[in-house]
């Protein structure tokens, strides 16, 4: 997998009933994921995605909330501007996004990568993952949201998509 170090999850947790470390929790799901894939002799490479699922649960924010200190912290989103900050693919970051709800039409997916203030969400990813974490400009994420915009998606994109949403 091609990016940064993982080093911030060392010590956290993504459950806490029972305690479970946030890096074997991701492993687990790759695990799964990949028997999944190939019990139904698919070809998806799904490890980025099970792999940055959760990320967003280093959060101080969701670490209290599962010490009972904090009641609420969404890390699918974030998780989903980690995943991109790697990747550079949207749909796979959609994926993470809605890893929790469901997925929205086409429409709804370029105006969320399209809207006038993804970049202020954006770096947030550097809440968890350090303030000296690399993350794309502000210039390179509207260049990628545009071209996510202008491209033609097929029905082979979108059974992909849904079938690497369904294996998370």
């Amino acid at each position: 997998m091609m990016m940064q170090s993982l080093g911030f999850l060392n010590g956290k947790y993504s459950h806490n009933d029972p305690p479970k470390k946030l890096l074997d929790h991701l492993e687990g799901v790759l695990k799964i994921a990949e028997n999944i894939n190939k019990f139904h002799k698919l070809d998806l490479n799904i490890e980025e995605i099970a792999l940055t699922h959760d990320v967003a649960k280093a959060h101080a924010l969701f670490q209290d909330r599962l010490n009972g200190k904090q009641r609420w912290f969404e890390h699918s989103e974030p998780s989903a501007f980690f995943l991109l900050n790697a990747t550079k693919n949207i749909l796979q970051a959609e994926i993470v996004r809605r890893h929790h709800t469901k997925i929205m039409n086409l429409r709804e997916i370029i105006n969320f990568w399209n809207s006038e203030d993804l970049y202020s969400k954006f770096v947030k990813i550097r809440e968890f993952a350090g303030s000296d974490f690399e993350i794309l400009s502000e210039d390179e994420l509207k260049k990628l949201a545009f071209q996510f915009l202008i491209q033609q998606h097929d029905m082979k994109d979108w059974l992909k998509f849904k079938s690497k949403y369904s294996i998370l």
